[in-house]
């Protein structure tokens, strides 16, 4: 049964009866028949609701009645490796299958302790070398994979691929989705689904809203299709296109989290700060526990010059580091230290600063937030001798350079930045400035602008706008009509004379 028709049958009357029975023997005591494959499918239901203590607890039960089945013990498993990490229990579950049992859900999930214990090349060798079997004596010859009469022939090539995306190997689902059955007509979800995450993963987004929309013409009310197309729109600075998409997944699931994201980040990018703030505030009802969201809401507040709600969110923030990953926890740092200085805690500002100098990044990257920091107390000197340093123990390299360019444009030196910015920029000219950082980019654009250099605006602002519209969006949003995309401001310059 397909990911598409288990989600069906689970919202039936048949599945919601037999889950009933199941929890009324529970609550009875002892034990009452279940048929296997009914159990397991109870233990999906649980697991896919995140209850997985009763997902656990049902698979345990269908051992008890079965203890010769192998679903459940795969079941087990394969929950240990993806829910808890544990790949020595998992690899005990998995020895525990009996060796005459080789189904096909054995050999995916042997696969994946296997790629996750050894990486991919072992997983590969290994699934090589099934599927060449699988493909000799499909559908069940050599496997002991039982199917009714109306039941469609396993994808061994499809579930892989499924498998790979899974855990971050698009390179490898690729292949095996090449190898992969076609649906006729469109028909299976989970087929294009597979190759919209590789494209996705891939960045490839054109192919992505290819894809998607064939899911979508499948099933119009598929939530994650909507995000993913939501996704692919604003990589492709379609904000307006993303946004609808968010809200297409609101109205089929409003109780979902996930939109609310998608949704506050277009408009974000479309500079309707307080309509993003709602739906920033939204998703932090719905996850209080993630802490990305108040970076989000710290970050719009900012935005609004709204400085005493942002630094409130600060706080939150601060108060669950650990639960960032790095690349986003340098990111919470900087905004934290920025909301911090501007609302005169500089003491707080610098604690920030402190903690970036415990990441991967360093003392230099610290030194460039110290120099941030002193920026919005009006230290202009203090900040330049962290400026210096920074730069001294980088070799006076151009990322560093760049990156005080952007500082002195937040605290409003455009001519510093605008010198600086402009060294950078032009090392990139040769590809039509492809190669640059479109933050970069984006900043030196906005120089011009606040210096009244016309001519030079305009030049920069045809090409940030194709390469670093989400960029440009945050630094000269303000200065169009809310909810105009980025794509749309040199038309609109072109039109005005300052």
């Amino acid at each position: 049964m397909s990911s598409a028709e288990f989600a069906k049958y689970i919202h039936s009357s048949e599945f919601k009866h037999l889950l009933l029975q199941y929890e009324n023997a529970l609550e009875a005591g002892g034990l009452v028949f279940f048929d296997s494959d009914d159990l397991i499918d109870i233990a999906e239901y649980y697991h896919i609701s995140g209850e997985l203590d009763k997902a656990e607890a049902a698979a345990d039960y269908c051992l008890e009645l079965h203890p010769t089945e192998s679903s459940p013990l795969l079941f087990k498993a394969r929950m240990a490796l993806v829910d808890y990490g544990d790949v020595a229990r998992a690899k005990s579950l998995l020895s525990q299958v009996k060796e005459e049992v080789e189904s096909l859900e054995a050999v995916y999930v042997t696969a994946e302790v296997m790629l996750s214990d050894g990486g991919a090349a072992k997983a590969e060798s290994y699934l090589c070398e099934k599927y060449e079997k699988y493909m000799e004596t499909r559908p069940s010859e050599g496997f002991s994979d039982d199917m009714d009469e109306d039941e469609d022939e396993p994808d061994f090539a499809l579930d892989v691929a499924m498998m790979y995306c899974d855990h971050g190997y698009t390179d490898y689902a690729e292949r095996w989705m090449k190898k992969a059955i076609v649906p006729e007509n469109g028909a299976s979800t989970e087929y294009y689904d597979t190759w919209a995450r590789i494209y996705l993963d891939q960045k490839r987004w054109e192919e992505a809203v290819g894809v998607i929309n064939k899911v979508i013409d499948a099933d119009a009310y598929n939530v994650v299709a909507w995000l993913m197309m939501s996704d692919a729109q604003f990589q492709m600075a379609q904000y307006y296109e993303a946004l609808q998409s968010a809200e297409y997944a609101i109205a089929i699931s409003p109780g979902e989290p996930e939109p609310y994201l998608s949704k506050g980040n277009s408009l974000y990018a479309l500079n309707r700060l307080d309509e993003a703030r709602s739906s920033f505030e939204r998703y932090v009802e719905l996850c209080p526990d993630d802490p990305a969201g108040e970076l989000l809401l710290a970050t719009t507040l900012l935005y609004q010059y709204k400085l005493e709600e942002a630094y409130e969110h600060v706080k939150i923030v601060l108060e669950h580091l650990d639960d960032f990953p790095p690349t986003q926890l340098r990111e919470a740092l900087r905004t934290c230290a920025i909301i911090a200085a501007k609302s005169g805690d500089e003491t707080l500002a610098m604690k920030c600063c402190d903690r970036m100098e415990d990441t991967e990044v360093g003392e230099g990257e610290a030194d460039l937030l110290r120099g941030a920091v002193c920026m919005e107390q009006y230290e202009v000197q203090r900040a330049l001798a962290f400026f210096n340093k920074a730069a001294e123990s980088s070799g006076y390299d151009l990322k560093t350079l760049a990156h005080i360019g952007v500082i002195c444009h937040e605290a409003g030196l455009f001519s510093m930045a605008y010198t600086i910015l402009k060294e950078v920029v032009k090392q990139h000219e040769a590809d039509g400035y492809k190669s640059c950082p479109p933050q970069y980019l984006a900043f030196l654009t906005g120089a011009c602008y606040s210096l009244a250099k016309r001519e030079e605006y305009m030049y920069y602002l045809k090409y940030a706008v194709e390469l670093a519209p989400l960029d440009i969006s945050s630094v000269l949003g303000e200065h169009f009509p809310p909810g105009t995309e980025p794509r749309d401001y040199l038309d609109i310059e072109l039109g005005n004379k300052r």
